[in-house]
């Protein structure tokens, strides 16, 4: 009767920690971390590890983007507040009464990040157009574009781009050691 070949617990632990990883790497960009074993025995740790990860993954990317998010706030009101922007009479900053910098709201969501102002003329700011100032309709004149998300985004200028990559990478590094403290990335 032939022997039935039974798995090594190690080896399914590993298999499943590599699948962990390569599905969070799926989901959210590429990670790095080692994952050094005692010894080929001792797998305790690593079965442990294998439960843990993906709560503790999604904790610290939650907390990441969170952060993230405080970030970006600040570097949109920033770039706003840049005397960087054209106007007919020469540069400036976009900010006149505050509030369409005020009316910024930055969503955190499981997928990412939603950028959101609510005040109703920020597409005419960002894009550009033609208004009347004061509602007067015998007076029109041409607000340039000021792509203020865009700059920061995508850089460009006139402002700073954001480091949105690697904001997101250092603290989501920093959350895990937190989830897993035993853990060396």
């Amino acid at each position: 009767m032939p022997r039935k070949q039974v798995k090594s617990k190690g080896a399914v632990v590993l298999k499943n920690l590599i699948k962990s990883m390569n599905d969070l790497e799926k989901e959210n960009g590429n990670i790095k971390g080692v994952i050094k074993l005692k010894s080929s025995a001792d797998f305790t740790d690593y079965r442990t590890l294998t439960s843990k990860f993906p709560a503790a993954a999604k904790i610290a990317h939650a907390k990441a983007l969170a952060v993230v998010a405080n970030e970006l706030y600040i570097a949109f009101g920033l770039a706003m507040e840049a005397p960087v922007w054209q106007w007919d009479f020469g540069d400036g900053d976009i900010v006149d009464t505050g509030d369409l910098r005020d009316s910024l709201n930055i969503v955190v969501t499981p997928e990412g990040l939603q950028v959101i102002y609510t005040e109703e003329y920020a597409a005419y700011v960002y894009y550009g157009a033609y208004i009347n100032p004061y509602g007067n309709p015998n007076v029109k004149i041409y607000m340039p574009p000021r792509p203020w998300i865009k700059a920061v985004l995508m850089g460009g200028g006139p402002v700073e781009k954001f480091d949105l990559t690697g904001t997101y990478r250092r603290n989501f590094e920093v959350f895990m050691k937190q989830e897993l403290p035993n853990v060396k990335f």
